[in-house]
């Protein structure tokens, strides 16, 4: 089931100026209209009379045709009947509806031919139909009545006419007043309403002194012209608020701006100046920095690898050659996990990749950078350990050579040791015997 929607306020404030035009008017197009058919009345009922005074003179001049008896049917208008009755109601001679010697029909006719005796009236005849009777006595020695009727149709022609012309008259006014109250509703309405659209318009664009030529007059529409003007001034002092926050606002930023650049001369000197090889990354991987020492290790320039992802431009293997995951590389490690990760190191540890193909033993440290909790990027330090994988190696030598030297002379003294234990130079007693077990016991330890 649909919900009565409430009425729009511009359907209302249309209807209400509609109604104030249309009010007058449509009273003086109703008075116009009763006066008109007051008019027509008037005119009705001056026709019955003049008909009734038509009938009467009809039966005056019938009756002096009768006396010279002439035909008086010759002289009657259109539907008009006569008969000349005697003084009993008699029919002595007459037109097609009054029979010759039959009696007169219509009863209330013939109480007011022969109480009146002259003069006229309308009645319903016998057949049921309203007609205008004129009568009057014959005269000059003859008796009985000469009577005229004429339909009432036929006397109200003329009436029904005026009746007809007043009514469209009138008719024609209200549909008038009608249109001419809607219609200068209307334009006065839309006329305001294009001047109020026009003022937004030219508000919108920056005239903020636009609403100040509307005009008043017209309740409803006169609150909405009062509403946008306070909009309008909210409108503003808004935007003169805003002007000045933002102006402060750009101030404080071109501040920030220099103090951040300055801040960033600032780390970007003191890392260069760093003796250790460094890189920092975003945090979606990219290279956004590389020192001088980086560049030396790596033989790449900064400009070459900056913005660039560093697990796709900087190959990291382990000591067989096979490249290391991008997931396992230490800054993948640290920027997902925001804890320091570190590279293998001895006695396997991984190795960079130059930019002309050769490659270097590195001990890699990758620390996140924090920024309210959060990781904003990562630094990647590491050192070329060449040299101590180089001393390392040489120390193993040194050690393995001297441990064989000196297991040499050893291993014969333990031998001979063994022989003589063994009586291999002739047999041993006493206390010589105990001091050969005793040399070959201490070279097996």
């Amino acid at each position: 089931m649909k919900l009565l929607q409430p009425e729009h306020p511009a359907h209302a404030h249309l209807r209400s100026v509609r109604t104030r035009f249309l009010l007058p008017l449509f009273l003086l197009a109703v008075s116009m209209a009763a006066v008109s058919v007051g008019a027509a009345f008037a005119t009705g009922s001056a026709a019955l009379r003049d008909a009734e005074a038509a009938a009467h003179a009809l039966a005056v001049s019938s009756s002096g045709v009768i006396r010279d008896g002439n035909d008086p049917a010759a002289q009657l208008p259109k539907d008009a009947e006569f008969a000349f009755i005697d003084t009993h109601g008699m029919v002595l001679r007459g037109s097609a509806r009054f029979m010759p010697g039959t009696r007169l029909a219509d009863d209330a006719l013939l109480t007011e031919v022969l109480s009146r005796k002259d003069g006229a009236a309308t009645l319903k005849g016998e057949d049921g139909v309203r007609r205008v009777f004129g009568f009057t006595a014959m005269r000059d020695g003859q008796t009985g009545y000469a009577v005229m009727d004429v339909p009432l149709s036929a006397a109200f022609a003329q009436a029904r006419s005026a009746l007809l012309s007043w009514s469209l008259i009138g008719a024609l006014l209200l549909l008038i007043a009608l249109w001419a109250a809607a219609s200068l509703g209307d334009f006065l309405l839309v006329h305001r309403i294009h001047l109020l659209a026009d003022a937004m318009r030219a508000v919108a664009s920056g005239d903020l002194d636009a609403e100040a030529g509307l005009v008043r007059g017209l309740g409803e529409l006169d609150e909405v012209t009062v509403m946008f003007g306070q909009i309008s001034d909210k409108f503003k002092k808004t935007l003169d608020t805003t002007e000045t926050t933002v102006h402060k606002r750009t101030v404080e930023l071109e501040f920030n701006k220099d103090v951040a650049e300055l801040d960033k001369a600032r780390v970007e000197a003191l890392l260069t100046s760093v003796g250790d090889s460094l890189l920092a990354t975003d945090t979606e991987g990219k290279l956004t920095f590389m020192n001088k020492e980086a560049e030396r290790q790596l033989g790449y320039a900064s400009r070459e690898l900056v913005n660039q992802d560093i697990a796709a431009v900087l190959r990291l293997t382990d000591e067989k050659g096979t490249d290391i995951s991008p997931e396992m590389r230490p800054t993948a490690v640290a920027l997902k996990t925001g804890q320091p990760a570190h590279a293998p190191g001895f006695p396997k540890p991984w190795y960079f990749v130059r930019k002309d193909g050769t490659h270097f033993p590195a001990q890699i440290t990758v620390s996140p950078v924090l920024v309210g909790g959060r990781v904003a990027g990562a630094i990647t330090a590491f050192r070329d350990i060449t040299a101590e994988m180089e001393f390392d190696r040489r120390k193993s030598e040194f050690v393995s050579i001297a441990s064989h030297q000196l297991r040499a002379p050893l291993s014969a003294t333990k031998w001979l040791a063994d022989m003589l234990r063994k009586g291999d130079a002739g047999p041993l007693v006493g206390k010589q015997q105990e001091l050969a077990d005793k040399m070959f016991e201490a070279n097996e330890r």
